[in-house]
């Protein structure tokens, strides 16, 4: 960098080569000792809950070895900090995600299959078509000439929602959308 004004030529370099601990070449990486994993974890845990494979995936990048990870997971949840758990019944309540969408999301983050299966059950079964008629109340005014109905369908699809419930709330909004027509025509 320049500051062209005083003439002064800035350098600026990273002290991290390649997301890894150390400032230079001839310096070796320092592994992440378990004081410091802990520090980094309750940090990264501060800013937003973080499943255990995602935490594991921070803690590699920082080069802590294996043994200092499992020591910090076992710390973390004997503390309570991390339960993929609560993150799985947390998605499940997502009222902007159908089922597919909160399966898709939950094993993005690397939680477990049972776990994921385990909160799906516990959502209610008319929770996906509600969530979709929410979404179409809201976005509706978006989706408008030809081609509405096929954006509809395509964003709840993209939202995880099944084609039964997308067909369903879309034919319900269908419906009260030619109603309104009919009414705004009769007011004329």
């Amino acid at each position: 960098y320049t500051n062209a004004a005083r003439g002064d030529h800035l350098m600026w370099r990273s002290s991290r080569k390649g997301g890894r601990r150390g400032s230079s070449d001839d310096e070796p990486a320092k592994a992440l000792t378990f004081e410091d994993a802990i520090q980094y974890s309750v940090r990264a845990l501060s800013a937003r809950s973080l499943t255990e494979a995602e935490l594991i995936r921070k803690l590699r990048n920082r080069l802590a070895s294996q043994t200092v990870i499992d020591e910090v997971l076992e710390r973390l949840r004997s503390l309570k900090f991390i339960d993929d758990g609560v993150i799985a019944t947390r998605a499940v309540e997502d009222p902007a995600l159908g089922r597919f969408g909160i399966q898709r999301k939950l094993n993005q983050r690397g939680v477990a299959k049972n776990l994921i299966e385990d909160a799906l059950l516990t959502r209610d079964s008319d929770a996906d078509l509600e969530a979709a008629r929410s979404l179409v109340k809201r976005y509706s005014r978006q989706w408008t000439g030809e081609r509405g109905y096929h954006k509809a369908m395509s964003f709840l699809m993209r939202r995880g929602f099944s084609g039964d419930v997308v067909r369903k709330a879309l034919s319900e909004w269908a419906h009260n959308s030619q109603l309104e027509v009919i009414d705004d025509a009769l007011e004329d």
